[in-house]
């Protein structure tokens, strides 16, 4: 569900901020869904803010289809809306 689909349903019943953990969806498809995801939140009244994953992959024997390095968490510190660095405990 994107963001602004999401808020279709949420911000009639009062919510009007969201803070989000991309880690998931930039595992499978890296920095351009985040990118995606941010943009289609502006498009909405819900206030999305998102985090940066810190760990894409996860584990290095982790098959992934993404990773997100100290390049591309260099690029995501300049999106409007995004607010720190994710964490996995």
């Amino acid at each position: 569900m994107t963001p602004s689909q999401y808020a279709q349903t949420v911000v009639s019943t009062g919510t009007g901020c969201l803070v989000i953990d991309p880690h998931e969806i930039a595992n499978v498809r890296g920095i351009d869904c985040i990118r995606f995801m941010i943009e289609d939140s502006l498009r909405s009244p819900l206030r999305v803010y998102a985090m940066i994953p810190s760990c894409v992959p996860l584990t290095r024997p982790e098959t992934s289809r993404a990773a997100l390095g100290l390049r591309e968490i260099e690029e995501l510190r300049g999106f409007n809306r995004v607010t720190w660095l994710g964490g996995r405990w």
